[in-house]
């Protein structure tokens, strides 16, 4: 049993949709955090009857999800940095939900942010001419509007690896045109690497006001690194550098994020 996640939003009754969602994320979780986030009852009532009610196991105190799913692959690939296979099954996660469960949504929109800053960490951990060509690719015929901005902004980020200041500002403008025509809101990561590519490109004051966004919006730990870092660099600041270092270290990218 496979459930699909990413890139499309399966039929499956409310809230029985945000607890499989929830354990195929979660893999395993003890009863109270489930309880936390989605009605239980409700959840397994609304599932009851259904081919998906026979993939969530009670295990004790916990609950699992016991088929597969590929936003478990994706998160496991992820985490082992299999970026090819990552990058071929990145997705929207339930893509137009948006959850009454007031607690499932928080979760949800904070499980989005950590899903786009982790698989955007292949855009350090490939080679340039890699992310390059892989993000052109997906921008001939994007599967859809979320891996297009991850191409834009794997793209936006070779080029700052390459010292193309005034390139990945074209670029990660686009990127900023596809949330503002999807969402309407910047994401924190967009003007993080936006304010950096400003500041490559000699426009100082302009890196320096998007810098100031992007500490404001930025709320996932990668967002908050990237953030910190361009703030660095443009004012240099070494409190910022700290934070950046110290954040980086905690994702165990440091390797991959030049602090120095």
């Amino acid at each position: 049993m496979r459930l699909k996640l990413l890139g499309q939003t399966p039929s499956i009754p409310s809230p029985g949709l945000e607890l499989l969602t929830y354990l195929c994320a979660r893999e395993e979780a003890l009863r109270e955090e489930v309880r936390s986030v989605v009605p239980l009852g409700a959840a397994l009532q609304a599932l009851h009857g259904t081919t998906w009610s026979e993939g969530v196991a009670a295990r004790g105190e916990s609950f699992a999800w016991t088929g597969e799913s590929d936003l478990g692959s994706l998160r496991r690939a992820l985490g082992e940095r299999r970026w090819l296979e990552a990058w071929a099954l990145y997705g929207a996660l339930l893509p137009g939900f948006r959850s009454g469960l007031e607690a499932f949504q928080s979760w949800l929109e904070a499980q989005r942010a950590w899903l786009r800053s982790a698989m955007h960490v292949l855009s350090l951990a490939l080679p340039v001419e890699e992310v390059l060509r892989l993000s052109e690719e997906e921008l001939r015929a994007p599967a859809d509007q979320e891996r297009a901005l991850m191409a834009l902004l794997m793209q936006g980020q070779a080029l700052l690896r390459e010292g193309r200041g005034k390139e990945a500002v074209l670029v990660l403008g686009q990127a900023l045109g596809v949330q503002e025509f999807g969402r309407g809101e910047f994401s924190g990561l967009s003007l993080a690497l936006l304010a950096e590519a400003h500041w490559l490109w000699g426009k100082g004051p302009k890196a320096r006001q998007t810098a100031e966004k992007a500490l404001q919006r930025c709320a996932d730990a990668y967002s908050q690194a990237r953030a910190y870092r361009a703030w660095h660099q443009i004012t240099g600041d070494a409190g910022a550098l700290e934070q950046a270092r110290r954040l980086a270290e905690g994702l165990g990218i440091a390797d991959l994020l030049s602090l120095g």
